[in-house]
């Protein structure tokens, strides 16, 4: 069995990490399903490893969360259940005395071969844990069906531990973590508190919704430009909210509902400077008007509501002098998913 031992975050080795050798160890194995078992796992952890790995590459992907101590956050649970051919299972052992504590990451396919890959060690599937801690794990890949067959019994004794988590039971751990996590704010700020001060979201561990499972995105027309400055540049972490991968994809569309119940085709682009163009036609109002009176700052806040029983997005036009942008920004600044461009706020809840 080929093994090595990967140490992040040591003066020696201060260029490797565990999101940069987990992407390399998948890809370079032709891999397409994976088994994820961490103590704890943040949103921002899991869209790190996602966009390491490739999401259009995974055929399967398994994901057990620990919920002892409260530090899963709910919405990486939801995140992963809306991967394709995902499953889902959570453990916790704080009412038998001790912790639920692994951290394993298998590689595997659908076919026989390539031969599996196991990676066990210290990291959690946070941001800070696969980019920053000092952290250290050993990688096997299997030689042999002998050792492809131990690695998949080690990977999946630790798999049969998990159980299923129920609507209700997520409902009662989100209570329960947004309980504890009032407690650890009164607390002085740790490193994941401090890094608050990058501008995006997704680069925090501190961020407590997926973009892709919000409710509603938003952000601030600002000083938008080009076709008559109808074009709003959308933050390509926001394009996850839309269905649009984050980091560049052909040209598209979105569909949406104005207030008055009418339907507008949206055309978006993805160009360079990590922003989605939404290239708003003049059939919404408040863009025939002009979103930039005289050509000054915009007033206008774009507000993009999914609707719940029909999932269609409800696109609206506030001021950002109106006491709902403040419960806007105030609610996104409470789910740590308020961030900013060199110019404009946005942020999703």
């Amino acid at each position: 069995m080929e093994t090595r031992i990967i140490l992040q975050g040591t003066p020696t080795r201060s260029l490797v990490t565990f999101a940069d050798e987990l992407g390399k160890s998948f890809n370079s194995g032709r891999y397409d399903s994976v088994g994820i078992a961490a103590a704890y796992a943040t949103v921002a952890g899991i869209r790190l490893l996602l966009n390491r790995l490739g999401p259009e590459r995974l055929a399967r992907s398994k994901w057990l969360f620990g919920l002892d101590d409260y530090f899963t956050q709910p919405s990486a649970i939801e995140l992963a259940r809306t991967l394709t051919a995902s499953e889902v299972r959570v453990a916790s052992f704080t009412r038998r005395g001790f912790r639920f504590h692994p951290k394993l990451y298998w590689f595997g396919a659908e076919s026989k071969a390539p031969l599996p890959t196991l990676m066990i060690g210290s990291p959690n599937l946070t941001r800070h844990a696969l980019l920053q801690n000092v952290e250290a794990s050993i990688l096997c890949r299997a030689r042999s069906s002998q050792e492809a067959a131990l690695l998949n019994r080690r990977w999946n004794a630790i798999w049969s531990i998990g159980r299923v988590m129920t609507p209700a039971e997520l409902t009662k751990y989100r209570e329960q973590f947004e309980q504890h996590l009032t407690v650890r704010r009164s607390l002085p700020p740790t490193a994941e508190e401090v890094e608050s001060r990058e501008d995006e979201v997704l680069r925090r561990d501190s961020a407590l919704v997926d973009p892709a499972t919000a409710t509603i995105c938003w952000i601030e027309v600002g000083r938008i430009t080009g076709f008559q400055a109808e074009q709003l540049e959308i933050k390509a972490e926001q394009a996850l909210f839309f269905g649009l991968p984050a980091h560049g994809g052909p040209d598209s569309s979105v569909d949406v509902t104005l207030t008055d119940g009418s339907v507008v085709s949206v055309p978006v682009k993805y160009y360079g400077n990590a922003m989605w163009r939404f290239n708003l036609p003049q059939d919404i109002p408040e863009v025939a008007r002009g979103l930039r009176p005289g050509g000054r700052r915009s007033h206008y806040v774009a507000v993009f509501t999914r609707q719940p029983a029909s999932g269609s997005i409800l696109l609206e036009f506030i001021s950002d002098t109106s006491r709902r942008y403040r419960q806007l920004v105030s609610r996104s600044q409470a789910l740590g998913t308020i961030g900013s461009t060199s110019a404009r706020r946005y942020g999703w809840l």
